[in-house]
């Protein structure tokens, strides 16, 4: 128990430490001479307010705070992007950073936080308008029920009156933005020969599975009790300390979430455990199956981890445990455990696409265990319960 209250605190004070750096991702800026400037965005802090902008060139120095007056846009690598944009949000005239989802012959602008969403529709001209689908209550005969106005459907067919065919599609268009995209993307490309458009939403990708190879150093404690036949099971056995060894399989989802993970590890190990002149032997595959978090840094990247696990007994040896007048291990069927398992680490890009890691890990296991005991006149069988704790740390490179 101690063991695993000092793991949790080591996890918590990693995780004040990291968090200061983990908002950071990837970046740039565009001032208002159109420079950009290439370094590190506030991800959450520049999510949740639409008046500030916290970015750092590197990641070690102060961060500066920019307002929608002083830089055009900021982006966040390969992913969202916000634009300095004039408007009366809730009576109050200001600049605001606002996301703008396509940039073509009309610019689409959307703001959600707070259960408040609404789109911007910027013309050539640049003037802005709202999209507004305001939700009514209506009263009939059979009750009340809710209806949407639809006010943007009117906005949009003035806007897009240059092409017939985008107008016919106006009608059915949904209030979402992948619709608004896919709509002003269409207006473009009827009315527009020049250039392209462009769309600064998130960019997809599949999912990504990683390979980590890794060895270590594993201490064991194990307890075998509750049996009637058998001997010296109850008795305090020595603990364990073995090579571990294994790899693991690892798979992200970025369009779920860029920091949790599933990951499958596969461990051997042994372990040896005696008390006075009883003995057993016990080899292990250990198959954790976990949920990781991963705090995004730019040069490691700290992260824990909590799932299930199963350990398989590949092989069981025993000496003066089994009486003499029985015959047969002191465990015969059912060699394996289920258990919890939970951990943290460290890993560090050591060359491209390729990451060394440090990584602790702490698992607890639970078993019973089948005997069936065979002398003179009688046959027995009876089960031997089982807790087996590892400590484990394991350096390894990831792939």
């Amino acid at each position: 128990m101690r063991i695993v209250v000092l793991l949790i605190l080591l996890n918590i004070a990693f995780l004040g430490a990291s968090t200061a750096q983990s908002s950071y991702r990837e970046g740039y800026i565009i001032n208002n001479a159109k420079d950009t400037i290439r370094g590190y965005l506030d991800y959450k802090g520049s999510l949740k307010n639409l008046r500030k902008c916290k970015f750092k060139q590197t990641l070690d120095e102060e961060h500066t705070e920019y307002t929608p007056e002083e830089i055009t846009a900021f982006r966040f690598k390969n992913s969202n992007l916000y634009a300095s944009i004039e408007y009366d949000l809730k009576g109050e005239v200001k600049r605001y950073f606002i996301e703008q989802l396509i940039d073509g012959i009309v610019d689409v602008f959307y703001y959600s936080a707070k259960g408040d969403s609404f789109f911007l529709i910027r013309n050539e001209e640049g003037e802005i308008f709202e999209l507004k689908n305001t939700q009514i209550e209506i009263e009939s005969e059979n009750g009340k029920y809710l209806k949407y106005k639809k006010e943007y459907v009117n906005v949009l067919r003035v806007l897009f009156r240059d092409s017939p065919s985008t107008l016919n599609k106006v009608g059915a268009l949904q209030f979402n933005p992948n619709s608004m995209i896919e709509i002003a993307q269409d207006y473009h490309n009827q009315v527009c020969t020049e250039y392209q458009c462009v769309v600064y939403t998130k960019e997809k990708s599949g999912l990504k599975v990683g390979i980590g190879l890794q060895g270590g150093y594993s201490v064991s404690t194990i307890e075998l009790y509750d049996n009637e036949n058998t001997k010296n099971l109850n008795k305090d056995f020595s603990s364990s300390h073995d090579l571990v060894f294994g790899g693991y399989l690892n798979f992200k989802d970025p369009n779920i979430s860029e920091r949790f993970s599933v990951q499958l590890e596969f461990l051997f190990t042994k372990g040896s455990y005696s008390a006075d002149s009883s003995f057993f032997a016990i080899s292990y595959l250990k198959t954790p199956f976990l949920l990781n978090y991963t705090y995004p840094m730019k040069k490691i990247e700290p992260s824990v981890n909590f799932g299930v696990t199963y350990n398989q007994w590949l092989s069981f040896e025993d000496d003066d445990i089994v009486p003499d007048h029985l015959s047969g291990d002191a465990i015969q069927k059912k060699r394996s455990q289920l258990g919890i398992a939970m951990g943290f680490g460290i890993s560090h890009i050591l060359i491209k696409n390729i990451d060394c890691f440090i990584q602790v890990k702490y698992e607890r296991y639970y078993g019973k265990h089948l005997n069936k005991w065979s002398k003179p006149g009688l046959t027995v069988q009876d089960f031997v319960k089982s807790k087996t704790n590892f400590m484990s740390c394991s350096l390894g490179v990831k792939f």
